[in-house]
């Protein structure tokens, strides 16, 4: 329940951001955006990217997305966009950090292989990850109200059949996840 409750938290935060004139401004903006951002094959998945196109510019982050989002069409509108925006809020949370901007880069690939779903992101990160029960934890100041993102990609690989996996290796900080659409 408090993994649903944090990725619920994320969408009113982003609505109340701005006020409803603004609102619809940047609702517009990124229509026009939209059409010209990703096409991945799954319109959550271009949604989620084009919703946080925004915030990466500002930040100096480049993204690299090579996604087959067909291949997730199995899930869940609502899991997809959960499970695509903890892990791209976490990716940039962790790239603010970064002090130099050519570094700050989201990799992200998805693709289906032998009836499996590959889910791979990556991002450098600076610092020391620590990770309880194979989980990365938060280092935010009030972690009772952080630290879901992680679980809720955890809760949504296990729902899907699969599973998820966190490492850090030389400066990267890594996420793979498989899901077997088979068991929907």
């Amino acid at each position: 329940l408090m993994i649903l409750v944090h990725d619920l938290k994320h969408e009113i935060a982003d609505i109340n951001d701005i006020d409803k004139s603004q609102r619809i401004q940047k609702l517009n903006d990124d229509l026009i955006s939209f059409s010209t951002f990703y096409k991945t094959g799954n319109d959550v998945l271009d949604l989620v990217l084009a919703e946080r196109k925004h915030k990466l510019s500002i930040h100096e982050i480049t993204t690299t997305v090579m996604a087959d989002g067909s291949s997730i069409s199995f899930m869940n509108s609502s899991d997809i966009y959960a499970l695509f925006m903890n892990m791209f809020d976490n990716a940039i949370d962790a790239l603010l950090k970064v002090q130099n901007h050519a570094k700050r880069t989201i990799s992200l690939s998805i693709r289906k292989h032998m009836g499996l779903i590959f889910i791979h992101e990556e991002n450098p990160y600076c610092g020391l990850i620590k990770f309880k029960d194979d989980i990365p934890m938060t280092d935010k100041k009030e972690s009772i109200e952080h630290g879901y993102g992680s679980l809720s990609i955890k809760r949504i690989a296990q729902k899907y059949g699969g599973y998820v996996n966190y490492d850090v290796d030389d400066g990267v900080f890594k996420i793979d996840i498989v899901l077997d659409p088979s068991t929907t």
